[in-house]
């Protein structure tokens, strides 16, 4: 299908390819065009390496066409099991000339240095108006060569940007969006695709026990869930709905479908618990999926993803900046929001 691009995202295209700048950032709010960007450079633009900081991130690039996507992890690290650490990759073992990084606003000053460190290119696109990466942040999204500023005519009139719009310049909801609901009734009384978002891992177990209202079977079909971590192709922050638990293993660990057709054997240790990244791999060997309920999940862990309807529940802390992570929560509905304050 043929993309017919605006003025503004053909002199983008144009300025990002032409600029000899080894970084070049390019920002824009929810509704203004960027995926359609990312399209177009990368296919005028040979050598591409398309990745994003989260999984979720790199599962919508390939729903929306950029199918060689990965994430920056699994493209520039490898995982040694034996020392239990990741190794960055050789330059020779980098598939491109360039990298495209998508979600820029979520890559951490680790990951920036050691991208910088193949003196390949770089070109970033980021929501400027997003949380930003938990850890030491290297402010990719701050000082912009270029921005999309126009909505697009479709999203203009769509209420969720025209809330996104005011929270970014109000820092708070419109009261029609704010109600005094039950978070764990909304879910059970909402039909389609859903989810809670929230500040804090406490808040997001608590739901998610609530809301798994058969503890002793811990994987229903038609229920969502979260990965954990890393293992191509799955990746940290999918989420996925089970379709059919196929066999189980033992106690701890089951063979399951889930509705897009991939299937894995997936562990339960770590339902319910905050454990960090080297915990699971430790943990969790390759082929053996980490994962957790996903009625509930944080705001941060839903950079990248969209849901037909979110309610929010507005958790704040000096950790964040309280207007780009409610700009962000509002930003991962597309059809409906609620928000309990």
């Amino acid at each position: 299908m043929m993309i017919i691009l605006t003025p503004e995202q053909e002199s983008v295209i144009n300025t990002a390819l032409s600029s000899s700048q080894q970084v070049f950032r390019i920002g824009g709010y929810a509704g203004t065009g960027k995926t359609t960007i990312a399209q177009e450079i990368l296919r005028r633009k040979p050598g591409g390496v398309p990745c994003a900081f989260m999984g979720k991130a790199v599962e919508q690039l390939r729903k929306k066409g950029v199918k060689k996507a990965q994430t920056i992890h699994s493209t520039i690290y490898r995982f040694d099991r034996k020392s239990m650490r990741f190794f960055k990759k050789p330059k020779k073992d980098i598939l491109g000339t360039y990298f495209y990084i998508d979600e820029a606003s979520t890559v951490n000053q680790r990951l920036w240095e050691d991208l910088l460190s193949y003196n390949m290119k770089v070109i970033l696109t980021g929501d400027h108006g997003q949380l930003e990466p938990v850890g030491k942040n290297p402010n990719l999204m701050l000082d912009l060569d270029v921005e999309l500023s126009t909505i697009h005519r479709q999203a203009a009139d769509n209420p969720i940007i025209q809330e996104s719009m005011y929270v970014r310049a109000s820092g708070k909801y419109s009261d029609r969006f704010v109600a005094d609901t039950d978070p764990v009734s909304w879910y059970r009384s909402t039909p389609g695709d859903k989810i809670i978002l929230c500040g804090f891992n406490k808040t997001r177990h608590s739901l998610n026990r609530e809301l798994h209202d058969n503890p002793s079977n811990p994987l229903i079909p038609g229920r969502p869930i979260i990965i954990l971590k890393n293992d191509p192709p799955f990746y940290n922050g999918m989420v996925k709905v089970i379709r059919k638990v196929n066999k189980w293993h033992d106690d701890m660990v089951a063979n399951v479908t889930f509705e897009d057709d991939t299937i894995s054997d997936v562990g339960l240790d770590s339902i319910g618990r905050s454990m960090n990244q080297r915990d699971l791999y430790d943990a969790f060997p390759k082929g053996l999926l980490a994962i957790d309920h996903a009625y509930a999940i944080t705001t941060h862990k839903s950079q990248g993803s969209e849901w037909e309807h979110v309610h929010i529940v507005d958790e704040q802390c000096d950790l964040w900046s309280p207007v780009r992570w409610r700009y962000t929560a509002v930003t991962r509905a597309s059809e409906t929001f609620t928000v309990t304050l």
